[in-house]
């Protein structure tokens, strides 16, 4: 069995920027008084260029399922791959005996008792637990807190547009191949799928509306 957490890229003004400069990151990185500079987010844009692992690499979501091997890839698609990802964190896993349950963050905490308690229960027998889980949204929250630091971003701000247009767009290509390709596999579990793909669907937009200079297809 495997869960894969698929984190939101643009539901909100400042969830994209989860995928850059990732808050516990930077929280850490203050905590242990590194010396070393935290680079602009505009300098993360490609697999040479990362932070701990940080880039706009990190936000193609559909290269890593890939590579669980449950759906067929055309040759295109692999040399893709093999051009975005670096060696180690390229595997292509064949294993039918593998079931996948995906979910969204915002499944977590859904305002819809119905639809949240669905889920849980749902997750609970993919699981074979027992218990049922306790309602996720009453939980303690871990590295969260108030304190900002100078690296912290305003994603909408005009400068970052470039940046936030090229992450939109890997959403929406993440997005389509999630809802078109990934969930047609038997060896994929989803609980409200209506739900999930309509949050899914908003990586492809942008959370910034009018105020941005971002060009949606």
């Amino acid at each position: 069995m495997l869960i894969i957490k698929s984190i939101t890229l643009a539901t909100s003004q400042h969830a994209l920027q989860f995928n850059l400069l990732t808050p516990i990151r930077v929280m850490l990185h203050h905590k242990d008084k590194s010396t070393s500079t935290i680079p602009s987010p505009t300098k993360l844009t490609n697999l040479d260029s990362n932070w701990h692992g940080v880039s706009t690499t990190s936000a193609q979501f559909d290269k890593y399922l890939k590579q669980l091997g449950k759906t067929s890839l055309e040759h295109d698609e692999l040399s893709d791959m093999l051009q975005s990802l670096s060696k180690s964190n390229f595997r292509i896993n064949h294993n039918p005996n593998v079931k996948v349950f995906i979910y969204t963050i915002e499944q977590l905490e859904d305002g819809n008792n119905i639809r949240r308690t669905k889920f849980e229960s749902e997750l609970q027998n993919f699981l074979g637990l027992e218990y049922p889980f306790t309602d996720f949204s009453t939980q303690a929250k871990s590295n969260v807190n108030k304190v900002t630091y100078p690296e912290y971003i305003d994603i909408c701000q005009p400068k970052y547009d470039s940046l936030r247009n090229l992450l939109v767009m890997e959403g929406k290509k993440s997005s389509e191949w999630i809802i078109n390709s990934f969930l047609s596999s038997e060896d994929v579990v989803v609980s409200n799928s209506e739900y999930f793909r309509e949050k899914v669907r908003a990586w492809g937009v942008d959370p910034c509306g009018d105020k941005s200079g971002v060009k949606e297809e």
